[in-house]
């Protein structure tokens, strides 16, 4: 009889726990697809911005200006370092 009772708690405990922690990795799931979704979304739009940079310029004057073509070369370097957070 003890047994039985041990038992029972013992399976309403996990139970709960199993419960629990499906409930938590639901959460973390569904923050986790938001963070993706965020950082597709940044990287479309800063591909966009780029392709947009490159269409403006068509004679390469913003890729030669210092000021610039520095600028040019960090939204370059955001998107390639966005494209291997995707990937990963």
């Amino acid at each position: 009889m003890i047994i039985e009772i041990i038992l029972t708690i013992l399976l309403l405990t996990s139970g709960y726990t199993i419960y629990n922690l499906l409930k938590k990795l639901e959460a973390y799931e569904l923050a986790n697809e938001e963070y993706d979704n965020w950082i597709s979304t940044f990287n479309n739009k800063i591909r966009e911005i780029l392709l947009t940079i490159k269409t403006l310029d068509s004679k390469n004057i913003f890729e030669s200006d210092d000021e610039v073509g520095s600028v040019y070369d960090k939204i370059s370097e955001t998107i390639k370092q966005l494209e291997d957070l995707q990937n990963d």
